[in-house]
């Protein structure tokens, strides 16, 4: 996950969750402290964050314009 905003309110990267996104990522992806794994990181307050491929629910009533 990208956290957007609120980065503040995770827990501190463990040793386990930055050797999982070197091996998924490579060793670029621990340079940018935004990009954390959401199984791993622990959120301590509201965070917003961008998820690639999560798509809305189509049944959710959106209004017409």
């Amino acid at each position: 996950m990208h956290v957007i905003s609120g980065i503040a309110r995770l827990s501190a990267m463990g040793r386990f969750e930055r050797a999982n996104l070197v091996r998924q990522r490579g060793p670029r992806s621990i340079e940018d402290p935004r990009l954390r794994l959401a199984c791993q990181a622990r959120v301590l307050g509201d965070i917003i964050v961008q998820k690639n491929g999560v798509y809305p629910d189509p049944f959710t009533h959106q209004e017409a314009h």
